[in-house]
């Protein structure tokens, strides 16, 4: 069975497993080759964006699919706005919180807001 993958670059640093035993890490500012279904999540939760040039090539039981780029704000002194989002997702948090939602530290605004709406 072939697997698609999209060539994405990581933003944010996440364990993965290529074989489903040996454990590696996507270290920020490397591409990958990403299974299409993990894509979307990671992309929500701001581990990866698609990433603009092939680094290397894929392995032969993968097929990449280039996509357009997603435009992703460069973190190299735009600290601000980092903390901008880190308050964002404190200001979610609370909101959940004050809600009665139990919240998980691992949810990114997305989540947060979504379990918000099911409240509001």
């Amino acid at each position: 069975m072939k697997v698609t993958a999209m060539l994405c670059k990581i933003l944010k640093y996440f364990p993965y497993s290529e074989d489903g035993f040996t454990a590696k890490g996507a270290e920020v500012g490397e591409e990958r080759n990403i299974p299409d279904e993990l894509v979307p999540g990671l992309v929500a939760e701001g581990y990866v964006s698609a990433a603009e040039a092939e680094t290397e090539p894929p392995s032969e039981d993968v097929e990449t699919v280039e996509t357009e780029a997603e435009t992703e704000p460069s973190s190299e002194g735009n600290n601000s706005e980092d903390k901008g989002k880190e308050d964002d997702i404190d200001a979610l948090r609370e909101r959940a919180e004050t809600l009665g939602i139990d919240v998980d530290s691992r949810w990114g605004a997305t989540r947060l807001e979504q379990e918000i709406a099911k409240v509001d």
